[in-house]
């Protein structure tokens, strides 16, 4: 199995504690692809969201 960086794919997460992603999502690899061809056996990757709570905050709006 090839992972590349910018790659989408779908992940089950553990059971959501709080604020925390949860259960099947879709994540986005952001790990380099040096790291990715490497023996190493994890891949460092976001969870993806459509929810834009909190957007102004982060955009800096008021």
């Amino acid at each position: 199995m090839v992972i590349a960086q910018g790659d989408v794919w779908w992940a089950d997460l553990s059971d959501p504690a709080g604020s925390a992603p949860g259960f099947r999502r879709p994540v986005v690899v952001v790990q380099s692809d040096a790291f990715n061809r490497s023996a190493i056996r994890t891949v460092v990757c976001v969870p993806l969201t459509s929810v834009l709570a909190g957007i102004d905050v982060v955009l800096g709006r008021p």
